[in-house]
């Protein structure tokens, strides 16, 4: 690791990634997600929100099986109601298959459920790390103290 990598878990990643917030299926995304990779963008950032799910379907179109050199990650529970054990399974499972994988290399609470505490969200996404279906927990847009 140097400068210009981080490690997240045991892989060594480019520092700078690339956001897909707005990605859409098309040939062009397409084409444009596998040109970054082919360019050095080791990892990827989505989320089960973004563009209604195409994010994460392009994605795997793009890159279907995720080359070692690269980590996907994404989000869940983005919303008020949604960080729920039961919501975060339904949205685990469902990115599971849009990125057409078995297992998420980094998953991510998008934010902290005003309606679910914080430790019921992580235990759901704990349950899926211990059953080999997400490599490393993540959580995002929290407020120092939250966690």
């Amino acid at each position: 690791m140097n400068n210009t990598t981080l490690r997240i878990g045991d892989t060594d990643v480019a520092r700078i990634g690339l956001g897909t917030n707005r990605l859409t299926n098309t040939p062009e995304h397409i084409a444009f997600i596998r040109e970054a990779v082919d360019l050095g963008v080791g990892m990827i950032d989505t989320a089960y929100t973004y563009t209604d799910g195409q994010s994460e379907q392009t994605i795997a179109e793009a890159l279907s099986p995720i080359p070692e050199s690269c980590i996907v990650a994404t989000k869940g529970g983005y919303a008020p109601g949604t960080g729920s054990p039961e919501v975060l399974r339904t949205q685990i499972d469902e990115s599971m298959r849009r990125l057409k994988t078995d297992e998420i290399d980094l998953y991510y609470l998008h934010r902290v459920d005003p309606k679910t505490s914080l430790e019921e969200s992580l235990g759901a996404i704990a349950a899926y790390r211990e059953d080999g279906k997400i490599k490393e927990v993540g959580v995002s847009a929290v407020a120092s103290g939250r966690v």
